[in-house]
């Protein structure tokens, strides 16, 4: 499941997808109907979700930060 978690969210790091909720449908953005995927992921659209993770993992450290305090 976690390789599938993480796709998912890889997807809508580019815009392939709309965000996804929990135990909804996963709906595709009209750029992942009509983006050739032959060449998934780009170089670009590896920043893109290279920069996705970068702010998640911050964000991460900070709330286990703020917990170290109280």
């Amino acid at each position: 499941m976690f390789d599938f978690n993480f796709g998912i969210k890889n997807l809508y790091s580019v815009g392939y997808i709309e965000q996804p909720q929990r135990g909804q449908d996963i709906v595709l953005t009209q750029l992942g109907e009509n983006d050739e995927l032959t060449s998934y992921p780009r170089p670009e659209q590896e920043k893109m979700i290279r920069s996705y993770w970068d702010k998640k993992n911050e964000a991460r450290k900070k709330k286990n930060k703020i917990r170290k305090l109280q």
